[in-house]
């Protein structure tokens, strides 16, 4: 198929994600490494040449680092010395998963993920896994999702995150793509979506992109994220209507804030 504005797009994603990820890990494996065979020498010396004895206790320190949580303040100087000497090992835990990140992004399926992304950024409303599977009937969910976490400003509802929306800046990033070039063919968006202009058509869990029994936490993590994608600098270059379009969401964001953290206060007020 003929690369699209779209996959284009999604190609320069992959290649900057894959390329920071494995930079992020190298630097944090290499040094983890570095730091890890420090400890081990330090330990070797203090045991006087004890070779065995060092990698014993050394590998120790590795397991405390694994188990171990880091906000344990009971006892100070305790903590302290796990904190000095894991950190070797906590880089090296650190950097790992971005290996996984890297590899995730080199197996980056591109045709599934364009044509999804395009019938996304037609959609003003959460979309569903059922009604991706019944439109995408090729793709596999778990591999589908996977590849679309790895994008920004990808939203997956919590906690069974069983629906996904774009965020709307990147909804009309996309959409003025989709006139750029020759497009895959995209299905139709069913009859009765709410379009993205639309938000007396959403409830207020959907405006934030939150699951309807959200903790009050996570509504104010939410909120906080997408309030900052309506942010006028981010529509400065834009027409009109994109920037009338970012100041209805932001009150319309401000109004599911409210209304929803207003619901959770009023049963402990009364």
């Amino acid at each position: 198929m003929t690369p699209n504005a779209i996959t284009t797009w999604l190609e320069r994603k992959r290649r900057r994600g894959m390329r920071s990820a494995a930079l992020y890990a190298a630097a944090t494996l290499i040094g983890g490494a570095f730091v890890l065979g420090l400890t081990f020498y330090c330990i070797f010396f203090i045991t006087a040449g004890s070779a065995v004895l060092a990698t014993i206790v050394t590998g120790l320190i590795f397991a405390d680092a694994v188990r171990a949580r880091r906000d344990d303040l009971s006892f100070v100087p305790t903590w302290l010395l796990r904190e000095y000497i894991s950190i070797g090992p906590r880089l090296i835990l650190e950097g790992w998963p971005y290996v996984r990140r890297a590899q995730r992004f080199a197996r980056l399926d591109l045709e599934t993920c364009t044509n999804v992304l395009a019938y996304l950024a037609r959609q003003g409303i959460p979309t569903s896994r059922d009604e991706l599977l019944r439109r995408f009937p090729e793709v596999q969910w778990s591999t589908l999702s996977t590849d679309l976490r790895l994008l920004d400003r990808v939203i997956f509802f919590q906690p069974e995150g069983l629906r996904v929306i774009l965020a709307t800046p990147l909804r009309l990033e996309l959409r003025a793509l989709l006139g750029q070039g020759h497009a895959a063919p995209i299905p139709e968006p069913e009859p009765q979506a709410a379009p993205v202009d639309q938000t007396h058509k959403l409830s207020p869990a959907e405006i934030l992109g939150v699951h309807p029994a959200a903790s009050l936490g996570q509504i104010k993590t939410a909120y906080r994220t997408r309030i900052k994608e309506c942010h006028p600098d981010l529509f400065a270059g834009m027409d009109e209507h994109s920037r009338s379009l970012a100041e209805e969401w932001t009150k319309a964001l401000n109004a599911a804030y409210e209304s929803l953290t207003t619901e959770l206060r009023s049963p402990s007020q009364t």
